[in-house]
């Protein structure tokens, strides 16, 4: 279960993302159907820490393994 609150018409989505630099490169994702870059990360799940969130994230959205 991902961590939102909702107050009204307005909604809170804790997300974390990750900054991966190497060489003086930032590592940042690309979806065809957008014109936009964005680093990678996602939503925090219930009970989980922002540093368990964020390892998910990246091993999840690079398709790697630690």
């Amino acid at each position: 279960m991902d961590l939102s609150f909702v107050d009204g018409k307005e909604k809170f989505n804790y997300r974390v993302c990750a900054v991966i630099l190497s060489e003086g490169r930032l590592l940042a994702m690309h979806d065809e159907r957008s014109p936009y870059y964005y680093l990678p990360g996602g939503r925090v799940q219930m009970g989980e820490t922002a540093e368990a969130a964020v390892a998910r994230e990246v091993q999840e959205e690079l398709e790697i393994t630690p």
